[in-house]
């Protein structure tokens, strides 16, 4: 049941926080991630996309991660084709049931 949400990370400010839209980057935040998903897991997902530079799972301080990620890609090509081809793909079905 968990659908992953897959959005282009940005640092917003005020000023751009009122304007519409999304602007495409290199760096997508994934949102929704089972708790039993694993950095491997989420990079065998994306590698299929393109080149990662890097993949973070921030951690909680009592230990796991926190049901989020993000994911820089090399191009932001990749980081597009990416977010359109894994939004709301079902992560860890295979591997649960």
């Amino acid at each position: 049941g968990h659908t992953l949400r897959v959005a282009f990370s940005e640092v917003k400010r005020k000023t751009e926080a009122s304007e519409a839209g999304e602007t495409p980057t290199t760096k997508l935040i994934v949102k929704n991630v089972p708790f039993e998903a694993r950095t491997r897991d989420l990079r065998a997902l994306f590698q299929a996309y393109g080149t990662i530079k890097r993949l973070r799972l921030p951690k909680k301080a009592t230990g796991g991660h926190r049901g989020f990620a993000f994911v820089d890609f090399a191009s932001v090509e990749d980081a597009v084709h990416a977010k359109e081809q894994v939004a709301h793909t079902h992560l860890l079905v295979d591997i649960l049931y």
